[in-house]
C-alpha cells in the first residue's frame, strides 16, 4: 500500500521542521507483539540523538529499554511517552535514570480495567521528580516546539477550564 511505511530501526524522516528516527524494533514482524512496539524519538531537525526532546515508546517492556539503553549510550529525552502505559513491566530504573526526562505521558483511561498505570511505576517517576501526566487527568496532551523549548498544553487545564470532574490521583 502507499501512504505508509513498516517501523524499522534506521528508518528516518523530516517533516515540518522536525526529524523523526526510528529506534526499534530492529527487524520487521509479521506479528507485532509489544516487544515489537515502534519507538522513535522525535527532536528538532539539526539536533542530535543526545537532544531527543520526545521519544515515543509503544508498548515495549523492560527488556526492550535495557537493550535500547545498550544500544544508544547518547540517548536522553525531555518529554517521555510512558512505555506500555506505566505497566509494571517497563520504565526500569536504568531506563529512568539514563533517559532522564522532565515529563512523562501517559495515555490512559480513569478506569481502565488494566488498573494502569502501576503505582510502584509511577512512583519511580515521582521520586525522580518527573512531571508525570495522564490523558486520564489532563484528557489530550499537546506537544508545541516554541523558541527552542517545549510547550506542553493540557486540554482540560489549559483549554477546557469549565472542565469538572473528580480526578483518582488527587
Amino acid at each position: 500500500r502507499s501512504g505508509f511505511s513498516v517501523c524499522k530501526q534506521g528508518e528516518s524522516w523530516l517533516w515540518q521542521g522536525l526529524k523523526f528516527e526510528v529506534l526499534w524494533p530492529p527487524v520487521i514482524r509479521d506479528y507485532a507483539s509489544n516487544p515489537y512496539s515502534c519507538v522513535i524519538s522525535i527532536r528538532e531537525s539539526g539536533r542530535k540523538l543526545s537532544q531527543t526532546q520526545i521519544l515515543l515508546t509503544g508498548d515495549i517492556d523492560d527488556v526492550v529499554e535495557l537493550l535500547l539503553a545498550k544500544a544508544y549510550p547518547q540517548l536522553t529525552t525531555e518529554v517521555l511517552v510512558v512505555p506500555h502505559h506505566g505497566s509494571a513491566t517497563s520504565s526500569t530504573h536504568t531506563w529512568l535514570d539514563k533517559l532522564q526526562p522532565s515529563y512523562a505521558l501517559t495515555s490512559i483511561n480513569l478506569y481502565n480495567p488494566w488498573r494502569l498505570p502501576s503505582q510502584r511505576i509511577k512512583e519511580r517517576y515521582e521520586q525522580r521528580n518527573i512531571v508525570w501526566l495522564t490523558t486520564a487527568n489532563e484528557g489530550q496532551i499537546s506537544v508545541q516546539f516554541v523558541d527552542n523549548q517545549i510547550k506542553l498544553q493540557r486540554y482540560r487545564q489549559d483549554v477546557a477550564t469549565e472542565w469538572f470532574r473528580w480526578q483518582r490521583d488527587k
